[in-house]
């Protein structure tokens, strides 16, 4: 759920309606959320861990929501390039530093 914080705060947030932008399905979506709450509120990020396949998460939730009868549901990288997890040893300098 979304908080109600976050609820306030995308209340007066307009999406869409400007020159030049796509049109806006009305049905897209959960029908409880507001058009902010939907593009805004809840979107889904990736976060990994040093070692972890990122070119094999997108298959593995595709598989997931088809196999829960999700077909209809959309599953994409965004344009942003990927940012890979570090992870600095304990005896880093930046560890003390930090």
């Amino acid at each position: 759920a979304i908080p109600e914080a976050v609820k306030t705060a995308l209340a007066d947030i307009e999406v869409g309606g400007g020159p030049g932008d796509p049109d806006i399905d009305p049905d897209w979506g959960d029908p409880a959320l507001s058009l902010s709450e939907k593009v805004f509120g809840w979107n889904t990020h990736i976060r990994f861990v040093v070692d972890s396949d990122y070119n094999a998460f997108i298959p593995a939730v595709r598989a997931h929501l088809d196999a829960h009868g999700f077909t209809q549901v959309e599953v994409r990288q965004t344009r942003m390039d990927v940012m890979h997890a570090t992870r600095l040893s304990p005896d880093s300098p930046w560890v003390g530093w930090a």
